[in-house]
């Protein structure tokens, strides 16, 4: 468990990015101090290491102490999904993979993905169920955001001797976009991720297990 603990010293709050792990072994918890984190006040969301921006206590925290920097980072994910999603439109991988890059100012990966891509893609959708653009629209916007992730992968450190993932989808699914999300982020976490989706006759995929031996 992470969280911020705050101590005042002669009437200044100053804060402390904490962590807590629970010892079987001896009944009891542990604290250890992470990063300290100046004044409460000061406190904003790029003070806090980007795999814990997204845990309730410290967003809670937040919203207490800073609530402008909250405020500010939900702007920018608007106007990042707002110009994402003209990227897409356009056929622009270029345009997309500067608007990830300079997301990552503020927002992780996950982050990324799951309040900027996710968000523009279910758009894309809604306007294609309504008429509001046409099959080629959408299709552009499909193949660009794959595109996109695929950028995203070639910009992740990758070492060897990682534990091997494989991911794959039912046969006679045919949306793989969801599948090349979680590649990138466990890629990301150090995988090496195998990639079938979508589509897939289950004897092929026993296939490949036995001779790829996934972990």
């Amino acid at each position: 468990m992470v969280y911020i603990r705050s101590k005042r010293v002669k009437g200044i709050e100053y804060a402390y990015l904490v962590k807590s792990e629970w010892k079987a072994d001896e009944r009891t918890s542990k604290q250890q101090i992470i990063k300290y984190l100046g004044r409460s006040s000061n406190v904003e969301l790029e003070n806090i290491p980007m795999q814990y921006r997204q845990d309730p206590k410290i967003l809670s925290f937040l919203s207490e102490y800073n609530p402008r920097d909250l405020n500010k980072k939900k702007i920018l994910i608007e106007d990042f999904s707002k110009k994402l999603y003209l990227s897409l439109a356009s056929g622009d991988v270029d345009s997309a993979t500067r608007i990830y890059e300079r997301s990552g100012n503020v927002l992780s990966l996950e982050e990324f993905y799951d309040k900027i891509l996710k968000p523009v893609m279910y758009d894309i959708g809604m306007k294609w169920e309504k008429s509001e653009i046409d099959v080629a629209t959408e299709h552009v916007c499909t193949n660009t955001a794959y595109a996109l992730t695929a950028a995203i992968n070639e910009r992740i450190s990758k070492t060897d001797n990682r534990e091997k993932i494989l991911l794959c989808s039912p046969e006679g699914e045919l949306h793989g976009l969801s599948a090349s999300v979680i590649e990138s982020v466990l890629e990301s976490r150090g995988y090496r991720v195998f990639n079938a989706a979508p589509s897939i006759p289950t004897d092929s995929i026993i296939t490949f297990i036995r001779n790829t031996e996934p972990d």
